[in-house]
């Protein structure tokens, strides 16, 4: 093989000037941007949840045992997508429970039954082996103030 060697004389340097296209010759495209779900913020309670279901049963409460599941569900945001309600959790059920608790415990209400204690807990639906847990959808909670 040989090499081949090229010299300055050989080559040829042009000067061209390259013309830019005019600017209304670009078209321009624009993209549309892309829209996205609404996302609902809801801001943390303020109160806890005990001295809410207070504040929500006072003016309602008329003597007759009050159900205060609906107003449960309120208290946690709005559910979007798939999966479990955040109120069909079994760790709300704990909170609830637990705030039922403590207005037995300080004499403020009593739960028809004690169906409170059961909140979070786990049992078994006919012959279905999976565990499943009680929650304020299967629970009716009735509250009388005293």
């Amino acid at each position: 093989m040989s090499k081949s060697t090229v010299k300055k004389e050989d080559i040829e340097i042009k000067d061209e000037v390259i013309e830019e296209a005019p600017v209304s010759a670009i078209e321009v495209v624009e993209i549309p941007e892309k829209k996205e779900r609404p996302v609902i913020i809801q801001k943390e309670a303020t109160k806890p949840l005990y001295e809410s279901i207070l504040d929500f049963a006072a003016p309602r409460y008329n003597g007759k045992p009050l159900l205060i599941n609906d107003f449960l569900k309120s208290t946690v945001p709005v559910h979007i997508g798939i999966g479990q309600p955040e109120w069909a959790k079994q760790d709300f059920s704990k909170k609830v429970r637990h705030a039922l608790e403590k207005l037995v415990t300080d004499r403020k209400i009593v739960v028809q039954s004690d169906v409170h204690t059961r909140l979070g807990k786990a049992f078994y639906h006919g012959d279905n082996p999976v565990t499943q847990y009680h929650s304020i959808a299967s629970l009716p909670i009735y509250i009388e103030l005293i």
